[in-house]
């Protein structure tokens, strides 16, 4: 008897002992690593990306800010370990609006943070609070909208669905807009619950910085707004509508509707297209300021119809004779093609290049297109012609508005822009943008000649 009690006691103190050693383990030892792995377990930590900057017109005025939705997030892993994906994808199907088929894809993710919805509605929103689903939880999140009434899809652009840029001024200065990320920490019950400590003290992010553009809010809205109805009561395919002030190249207004050309296009920066008699302004200017024509000279109108290299030209009013201003008024195509005659094809080409065609502007904005200028080495004995009045080479509207800009202020080609300056968070000047000059295009005297004879 005393041999089995004996036993008994060496067992208990055995089993005390042991139990001694491992809390001392947990709580002395390796206290930390167990910690840890407590706090793996019962905690999440959500990274909240830092306010996105907001952008304003030249007058200070706010374009873009932000306001938060509530968006759905889930912890896959925390899920599959309480609920089958299957059964509740084809439960939150319906209350989502999203297919089974694309929630469970999400639920089966090897990963701890998956965003399932963005924005969702109030009912949305008192739904998942109410029925508290493991591994689900509601989360607020930024997203851009637009008191100044101006449109994203002209120039402002859009953010994606991690409020990053992807179009526009939006990812053009992206590195500058997005604030540095925060977070809080999530704690997990363990019935799989999930949601945020009032106790926890969040990872504040840093706001973006502020973005003002060159833009003037009060046109861009009659602009665009004007666009849209002419779009629509015309049935066109889009349109475009830039304001450049000519002395400084700062862009005003950049209005544009590409109702029939696709979304992801801005056909002000990249639309290209034969401009026509538009550029009949840079065929005189580029003669005028060689002093290959004058002003008072008349020029034969061979009354409507010309006889060129594989073809003929025609012109809408016949004239027996006309002068550089004339030409110009009546957008004569015969007159204009023995202005650019008077050049020969290789001056020709140098001031089309000097205007800046055949080559981006350099504007602050994703996307610009370099147009279409061949070398006189691949023009036929009509191009002269054709391009004297507009045709053969392919243009953007900004390049017109650059090359128009130059003609109206004395010469001078100025590069555009769209944002003047940045500021960070303490309202520091952390970008400054000034005018600047491309290059010396055509001489004050022929701008002044140009301007006299288009008034």
């Amino acid at each position: 008897m005393k041999f089995r009690t004996k036993v008994v006691v060496l067992m208990v103190m055995a089993g005390f002992l042991s139990v001694s050693f491992r809390l001392l383990d947990v709580q002395f030892l390796n206290r930390s690593l167990y910690q840890s792995a407590s706090l793996k377990e019962h905690q999440r930590f959500l990274r909240i990306h830092g306010e996105r900057g907001i952008i304003l017109d030249r007058l200070g005025q706010t374009l873009v800010s932000n306001h938060e939705v509530a968006s759905l997030v889930a912890d896959p892993i925390l899920f599959r370990a309480r609920l089958s994906p299957a059964n509740v994808a084809s439960r939150l199907s319906p209350i989502l609006g999203v297919s089974p088929r694309h929630i469970a894809f999400l639920l089966k993710k090897k990963a701890h943070f998956v965003w399932v919805r963005h924005g969702l509605t109030p009912e949305q929103v008192q739904w998942f609070r109410s029925h508290a689903i493991p591994g689900f939880f509601v989360a607020e999140e930024e997203k851009r909208f637009y008191p100044g009434g101006i449109s994203p899809r002209s120039v402002l652009g859009a953010t994606g669905t991690d409020n990053s840029g992807v179009s526009g001024l939006e990812k053009r200065y992206d590195g500058f807009l997005s604030g540095r990320s925060g977070g809080r920490i999530l704690e997990v019950s363990a019935r799989g619950r999930s949601y945020f400590s009032r106790d926890q003290v969040s990872i504040q992010g840093l706001r973006g910085d502020s973005v003002y553009t060159t833009l003037d809010g009060p046109l861009q809205r009659y602009a665009q707004n004007t666009l849209d109805e002419q779009v629509e009561a015309f049935d066109a395919e889009g349109g475009v509508v830039l304001v450049m002030d000519p002395w400084t190249g700062r862009i005003l207004v950049m209005a544009t509707n590409n109702r029939k050309m696709g979304s992801g296009v801005n056909p002000a920066t990249s639309m290209v297209y034969e401009p026509g008699s538009v550029f009949k302004l840079v065929t005189a200017s580029a003669a005028l300021n060689e002093r290959r024509v004058t002003t008072t000279e008349h020029f034969n109108g061979h009354d409507g119809v010309f006889y060129i290299p594989g073809g003929a030209l025609h012109d809408d009013e016949p004239s027996g004779s006309l002068t550089l201003g004339e030409i110009l008024a009546k957008s004569s195509n015969i007159g204009i093609s023995q202005v650019g005659l008077r050049l020969g094809p290789s001056l020709f080409y140098k001031y089309i290049r000097s205007f800046g065609f055949g080559q981006k502007t350099g504007l602050d904005f994703p996307g610009e297109s370099a147009g279409i200028v061949h070398p006189p080495s691949r023009w036929s004995h009509r191009s002269i012609y054709s391009i004297s009045m507009g045709q053969e080479v392919g243009v953007t509207p900004l390049q017109i508005v650059t090359a128009v800009s130059a003609i109206a202020n004395g010469g001078h080609l100025m590069k555009p822009y769209l944002v003047s300056k940045i500021t960070d968070g303490e309202g520091h000047t952390v970008y400054q943008r000034e005018p600047s000059e491309v290059r010396k295009v055509i001489s004050a005297g022929t701008s002044r000649t140009l301007l006299d004879l288009m008034r």
